[in-house]
């Protein structure tokens, strides 16, 4: 099911309890961007989300104290949920954003119990967290309607 979240492109498949989400591009700026990670948190909480795929490309760099509000709150409130493993889709353009994320991961370990693994394409994230059902991956992919204005492509 395809979720509308403020400034956040979202998708929650309760078969599988994954959600994935992006910034939407359509945004400009951040403006948006800790109420619109406030409802992913939400959403985790209160679907008991087991599996995430996130992913950074479009997401416009974040500010230091962007950086410091995910690290401080954001991460260590959705770190108590249920999430058991978090697919990172870097992005291909946005270098620091690249170096932001690697960095808030090394920043919240000591809180984060779920496995954290990084990847270039969507593709390859929605394989590592549900490959081993492969008309749900299916289903997932087909159904996210912003493929078009992706950085990377959703087909093998």
């Amino acid at each position: 099911m395809i979720l509308t979240l403020p400034a956040i492109r979202a998708q929650f498949f309760a078969s599988t309890s994954l959600l994935r989400f992006q910034w939407n591009t359509s945004q400009t700026g951040l403006h948006g961007f800790r109420k619109g990670m406030e409802s992913v948190a939400q959403v985790i909480e209160q679907n008991g989300v087991r599996q995430t795929l996130v992913d950074m490309n479009g997401l416009p760099s974040l500010s230091l104290d962007d950086q410091f509000w995910v690290a401080s709150t954001w991460l260590p409130r959705v770190a108590k949920g249920a999430v058991q493993r978090v697919a990172l889709v870097l992005p291909t353009r946005n270098m620091y954003n690249q170096l932001v994320v690697e960095g808030l991961v090394r920043t919240g370990r000591h809180f984060m119990s779920y496995d954290i693994q990084f990847f270039s394409s969507t593709h390859e994230a929605a394989d590592w967290l549900i490959g081993d059902h492969p008309p749900v991956l299916a289903a997932l992919l087909s159904e996210w309607p912003y493929a078009q204005d992706s950085a990377v492509s959703t087909t093998r």
